[in-house]
């Protein structure tokens, strides 16, 4: 099963999808939202990529706190699940520094900030692919 993470942030919205198996994470790009339409982009990955079920990563304080951004997240995810919801199965997952760490590795590759988001958004795809296998 295609699971497609995300990775929301005020303007970009990192995007990264796993294998057929859900086993292996990978970075797929990062959506513009002063460009695109997110929830359409969401669509054309749906169908393209056979997607079955969206991540989408859940930031929090450091003191596992709600932020201005975790709510602006929330807000979208629930346009996610306004849209998809029906057909499409959504989850979230908890992240704290994804987009540190994300920047950490892109750095040590030698890659584009561009890259950023979609790292993030893998990452965060990767915690929740290890959590599914902690619980079976």
């Amino acid at each position: 099963m295609v699971i497609l993470g995300l990775d929301y942030g005020d303007r970009y919205v990192g995007v990264a999808l796993t294998d057929p198996d859900g086993e292996f994470t990978y970075r797929f790009g990062t959506i513009d939202q002063k460009r695109d339409d997110v929830l359409e982009e969401v669509q054309i990955l749906i169908e393209e990529e056979s997607v079955k079920k969206i991540v989408v990563g859940m930031p929090q304080g450091l003191r596992a706190n709600e932020t201005e951004q975790t709510q602006k997240t929330r807000a979208f995810v629930e346009r996610l699940r306004e849209e998809f919801g029906d057909t499409i199965e959504l989850a979230e997952q908890t992240e704290i520094f994804s987009s540190a760490e994300a920047r950490r590795i892109i750095e040590e590759e030698g890659g584009r900030k561009e890259e950023e988001h979609a790292e993030a958004a893998r990452l965060v795809l990767e915690s929740y692919i290890k959590k599914e296998i902690i619980k079976k």
